[in-house]
Order: structure tokens, then C-alpha cells, then sequence
């Protein structure tokens, strides 16, 4: 029984004396992946240390949705020693992914300023400006960028009941696309003549509501009427003023 006892206890004695190696074996290895994990991300914190960083996401805010598959290109404004040049060269270019996002990251220069250019078939290209003194070594400059879809608006106006050759019709269309290329205007445009049988076609946001205003001469009658139009994406909306 003693002799029992005693090979039981140098079992559990050798069995311990393994388990408890495999242990420090363990400890060993978690020890080093963890340090390696730890080198790898200082490793890649001290690169972007170096570096300049922009990124942000573009949202189509009236069709509440992030637009993915946009070519974004980031230019820049150098200053070569220490004269400021006025032109933009691109530095880099990208595209956004399912989540609208995109990011750059780029070696420090002297920069007086950065542009992004965003562009998209069926979409209204876009500049955003961004101040340089803004973008930080290091740091992630991170913004969101509203990003449109196309939509046109076919306005038919026809002087159906001409008074005299005084008569005229003043009109605008009132839209947040204003101001961009090939976009409808928000500013009055007149015609005037008894015979008035024109069309305009013209660009705005998709899934934007435009509000469309006009003023009526015909005779001694001055009247004002206004309607709001919804504009679908990709579509063309008609509207018509008779008068």
C-alpha cells in the first residue's frame, strides 16, 4: 500500500510538473503575441504620426442614404519653397465604399489649402474646400459631405388667352441646386409678348421638392401663384403654366 501510494504521489507529482509547463509555455506564447500585437500598432500609430489624413462619408440627405461607389479625388495647393502656388494638382484618388466612406492618407508637405472633387454618373459633381491650417499631422480630418442625385425639371409655359403684346410673365424656381452647373435657377426670369409658347429643362437634386413661383400680366391684372414640385431621382418632372 505504501508503495502505492508513493508511485501515486510521483504520478501526480510528474503530471503536475507537465501541466504546470504547458502553462508557462502558454503564458510564454500569449506573452509574445500580445507584445507583438502591441509593436504592430505602435508601429502603425508612429507611420501615421508621419503622415496627413482626410476621410469622410457621402450621404444623399434626401434620399436619406450613403452613396457608394463615387470617385472622390483629394488636390492639393503646394507651397515649393516658399513660393505659393495658385494651381491644384491632384495628390491622390479614391472610392467610396458600400458605407459612403473613403480615406486618404498622405505624406506632410506644405499645403495652403486641399480640395475634394466628387463625381458619379447620374449625380451633380461637387468641390468641397478644406482649410489646410485644419488638417493636422497625425490626426484624422473627418467630415460629412452631402452628395446628390440628378433630377430635371421640364417647365412648359403657353399664353393661352394673350390681353395686348404687354403682356408678360415673370418666373423662378426656387431649389437648393441653384448655383450649380446646368442647374435651375432661383432667380426671375421675364417673357413677355401675347404669343408665349416656351419650354425650359432644367437640372436639380433628386428627391428634392423645388418651389416654383410666377407672376402673371395680362391686361390690368397683376397675380401672383406658386406650387411646390416634387422631383424624383433620375426622372424628369413635367410642369405646366398656362395663362
Amino acid at each position: 500500500m505504501i508503495k502505492k501510494g508513493i508511485k501515486r504521489c510521483l504520478f501526480y507529482f510528474i503530471f503536475d510538473k507537465k501541466l504546470i509547463f504547458l502553462l508557462l509555455q502558454n503564458m510564454k506564447t500569449f506573452a509574445f503575441f500580445s507584445l507583438l500585437v502591441c509593436m504592430i500598432v505602435l508601429i502603425s500609430c508612429k507611420k501615421n504620426d508621419d503622415k496627413f489624413i482626410i476621410s469622410g462619408t457621402l450621404i444623399n440627405n434626401y434620399e436619406d442614404s450613403y452613396v457608394s461607389g463615387a470617385t472622390v479625388k483629394l488636390y492639393g495647393q503646394k507651397i515649393e519653397s516658399g513660393t505659393w502656388n495658385s494651381n491644384f494638382t491632384v495628390i491622390t484618388t479614391g472610392v467610396t465604399d458600400a458605407s459612403g466612406h473613403f480615406s486618404f492618407t498622405f505624406d506632410v508637405e506644405s499645403y495652403s489649402a486641399f480640395r475634394l472633387e466628387f463625381s458619379k454618373d447620374r449625380y451633380i459633381k461637387k468641390l468641397e474646400e478644406v482649410n489646410a491650417a485644419n488638417v493636422e499631422k497625425g490626426e484624422d480630418y473627418n467630415r460629412e459631405y452631402s452628395f446628390f442625385s440628378e433630377a430635371w425639371l421640364k417647365l412648359s409655359i403657353s399664353n393661352t388667352w394673350p390681353s395686348a403684346e404687354e403682356d408678360y410673365i415673370t418666373y423662378r424656381i426656387v431649389n437648393d441646386a441653384s448655383g450649380f452647373s446646368d442647374c435651375c435657377s432661383s432667380d426671375f426670369t421675364t417673357i413677355t409678348g401675347s404669343e408665349i409658347f416656351d419650354t425650359i429643362t432644367c437640372k436639380t437634386f433628386g428627391g428634392h421638392t423645388v418651389l416654383i413661383e410666377w407672376n402673371v400680366k395680362s391686361g390690368p391684372d397683376m397675380i401672383h401663384y406658386s406650387q411646390n414640385v416634387l422631383c424624383p431621382s433620375f426622372d424628369t418632372t413635367t410642369f405646366s403654366i398656362t395663362y
